[in-house]
């Protein structure tokens, strides 16, 4: 009986090898239809390609041919099918180890054929498929390690079909596409780990009017670049963004009105330099975390060749203290004199305790910091010049320039 158990076991197991059989770690690459059509007669059993695998060539119109491949290990590369107008054929693919590249297949409508594609655990890059209008195909996608790169693709409008993705571990790269009117699809996204870049080259009109679409996302980790963007009015979509890593870069987009939606994120993840250029009808800079990074900058600061009220640091600061000054949500603390030379007194009209101080001298760099504060403090050895001082109270935080004298 004992025999007939083994014999059992081992034929389940010779079985399960050869319904999920690795093979081809040196890759294959297909070059016509005939060579799609005969790949379970050529490789029979063969569910799991261990290497590369590369699908070009004029006559390919269809993938049926591959409907038992489960895995590949390394890149897909799908481009230059001029003939090709679907991804079916692919449906039990559910792993790309590497990379996947749909590239510049004219005909490609939707990416239906990768709706059990889970993981792509490097980067995904769609470009140049001017048939292609949305991401509908890619529904249980919910990884990609590293960068996602769209580009230049005339026809997409949306990124529907991509409400599984919640974590993008490289860059968000989306450049010349010029038909794009929403981002709507990416709703589930929380995380990029490196750049966000959203833009076009300079001269081409896009239909991209908001960045809504990315509400959840929270973090970005390195730089946020928004370039050229012809149509785009707000950042509305950023409200829920706090941290980016690197540098915030807003650069000449035309129509571009309000900044408002990057108000919450933290001034101090803002790890470079700050860039706000070349947008005519930006007037409104005084943002929070627009206002926070000019008191204390972590690089190099850039604004110019925007509308008046926010077309130079100064003008930015100037409206920043007003914007400050002005908001009547916030208790009434108050500094003199002012200038001052010696001693600066502090109160507060509704009688709350000034918990903390900072004084920044004109780069940004902190001078002073006091917590305890009673009703004055010493500031005699501060050099005669600017600063901007900054008084906490109750989780409130006031900014004021102060001038001292010798």
């Amino acid at each position: 009986m004992k025999k007939y158990i083994l014999l059992y076991l081992i034929i389940i197991l010779t079985m399960g090898s050869v319904f999920s059989q690795g093979c081809l770690p040196g890759g294959i690459t297909f070059s016509s239809q005939e060579e799609i059509d005969n790949f379970q007669t050529d490789y029979s059993g063969c569910t799991e390609i261990e290497g590369y695998v590369f699908i070009v060539g004029d006559d390919i119109s269809n993938l049926n041919g591959l409907s038992t491949l489960t895995t590949v290990g390394q890149y897909l590369v799908i481009s230059d099918n001029i003939a090709l107008t679907s991804l079916a054929g692919l449906n039990n693919l559910h792993t790309v180890g590497d990379f996947l590249v749909i590239g510049y297949n004219n005909n490609l409508t939707d990416l239906t054929g990768l709706n059990n594609l889970v993981t792509v655990n490097e980067y995904l890059e769609i470009s140049g498929n001017n048939s292609l209008i949305n991401f509908t195909g890619l529904d249980n996608l919910t990884t990609i390690g590293g960068h996602f790169r769209i580009y230049e693709n005339s026809s997409i409008i949306s990124f529907t079909g991509l409400e599984s993705l919640t974590t993008i571990g490289g860059e968000l790269y989306i450049f010349n596409n010029l038909a794009l009117t929403t981002l709507v699809g990416l709703n589930s996204l929380t995380s990029i780990g490196e750049r966000l870049f959203i833009g076009c080259e300079n001269g081409n009109y896009s239909e991209l009017t908001s960045l809504e679409g990315l509400n959840n996302l929270t973090t970005i980790g390195w730089d946020v670049t928004l370039l050229s963007n012809s149509s785009l009015l707000n950042l509305d979509g950023l409200n829920n963004l706090t941290t980016i890593g690197g540098t915030l870069t807003i650069d000449g987009n035309d129509v571009l009105e309000s900044i408002e939606g990057i108000t919450n994120i933290e001034a101090e993840s803002i790890s470079n330099n700050l860039n706000i250029r070349s947008n005519p009808l930006l007037s409104t800079c005084e943002v929070n975390s627009v206002c926070n990074y000019l008191a204390n900058p972590n690089g190099n600061i850039s604004i110019f060749n925007n509308a008046s009220g926010c077309n130079s640091v100064e003008e930015v600061e100037d409206a920043c203290l007003v914007s400050v000054h002005n908001n009547k949500s916030k208790p009434e603390l108050t500094i003199s004199p002012n200038p001052a030379k010696a001693i600066l007194f502090l109160s507060s009209n509704n009688g709350l305790s000034i918990n903390e101080i900072k004084i920044y001298n004109q780069f940004g760099q902190i001078v002073m910091h006091k917590e305890g504060i009673t009703s004055s403090i010493d500031i005699s050895m501060l050099d005669h010049g600017m600063y901007i001082i900054e008084l906490f109270s109750d989780g409130f935080i006031v900014r004021e320039k102060l001038m001292v004298e010798n």
